[in-house]
């Protein structure tokens, strides 16, 4: 199942304000900064399936279908070690992975999935362990790994 989202989306701001977006080059260009942790915004595909957003100075860094009901601050963290020193925290909604951050042995941080565009899902860990990380604390990591300087 593609976690794409079809167009147009409608997409509703913290002040009720709807804008219809026709392609993601309008959200490049109309949202300057949406994030799960900001002010609430509510957002629809074609199919009416609900959106996650995210947009950092007019870069669209995440989109795609989640659960009608998803609410970012409910997620969990996991953890787990990988061979070779890669450790990979994972962003999941009751059980579903959603978005990933692996950092090497070095420090250096890769975002999955790396573009919006990417259907990569990050793998289910199940050896994976809560991590230390708040919802909040992971969202930084991964907008890091995505080169975005908050």
């Amino acid at each position: 199942m593609s976690h794409v989202p079809s167009f147009p989306l409608l997409f509703t701001d913290d002040e009720g304000e709807t804008q219809t977006l026709s392609d993601p080059a309008e959200l490049d260009t109309t949202l300057e900064f949406v994030d799960d942790f900001d002010p609430e915004y509510r957002c629809v595909d074609a199919e009416g399936q609900r959106v996650r957003v995210l947009v950092w100075n007019l870069e669209l860094l995440a989109l795609r279908i989640v659960p009608d009901d998803f609410d970012a601050t409910e997620t969990t963290i996991s953890e787990t070690r990988r061979p070779g020193g890669t450790t990979e925290y994972t962003e999941s909604f009751r059980g579903e992975p959603l978005r990933a951050v692996r950092q090497d042995a070095s420090g250096v941080l890769t975002a999955v999935p790396s573009d919006w565009r990417d259907e990569t899902t990050p793998d289910a860990a199940p050896e994976g362990r809560l991590a230390g990380l708040t919802p909040e604390e992971f969202n930084v990591l991964w907008m890091k790994a995505r080169g975005v300087k908050r």
